[in-house]
């Protein structure tokens, strides 16, 4: 359940990680998570399904964890291999639009 055509052109060493995924199936992490093994499926197969599919991380996931690097490495991954990386409503690569600030500050006096 890949993006074979994104994959194909755009992802290398895909043929590695497949043979890590299969070395951790959802039985493996679910003691791990507490996630039952069949809503890990589950939710796999939605993020592969959905187009664009895009998944939302802050600060808590990249900066305050124990292994943020890694967890913003597998989000990417997942963006990669779905065939949701740069585009539209996807993990995008491009400047985010930000409207004026909400606060000005002053100096203190």
């Amino acid at each position: 359940m890949y993006d074979f055509e994104f994959v194909a052109n755009w992802c290398y060493g895909f043929d590695k990680l497949a043979e890590h995924v299969l070395l951790h199936p959802p039985e493996w992490a679910e003691w791990i998570t507490g996630i039952p093994a069949v809503k890990i499926r589950e939710t796999a197969r939605m993020m592969a399904k959905i187009k664009p599919m895009f998944i939302k991380t802050g600060n808590g996931v990249g900066d305050q964890s124990v292994d943020g690097t890694s967890t913003i490495a597998a989000i990417s991954l997942i963006s990669a291999i779905t065939g949701n990386l740069d585009v539209p409503g996807g993990l995008m690569a491009e400047e985010v639009p930000v409207g004026p600030p909400l606060i000005i500050s002053t100096p203190f006096r």
